[in-house]
């Protein structure tokens, strides 16, 4: 991801989000 880390502003939606992110990531590559 494009954007810079910060743990102030990484919402628990956002970790969802990169946690499927990630895993359609995998299922596809």
């Amino acid at each position: 991801m494009p954007r810079h880390w910060d743990p102030e502003n990484f919402t628990l939606n956002e970790c969802i989000r990169l946690s499927l992110y990630r895993c359609q990531c995998q299922l596809l590559g």
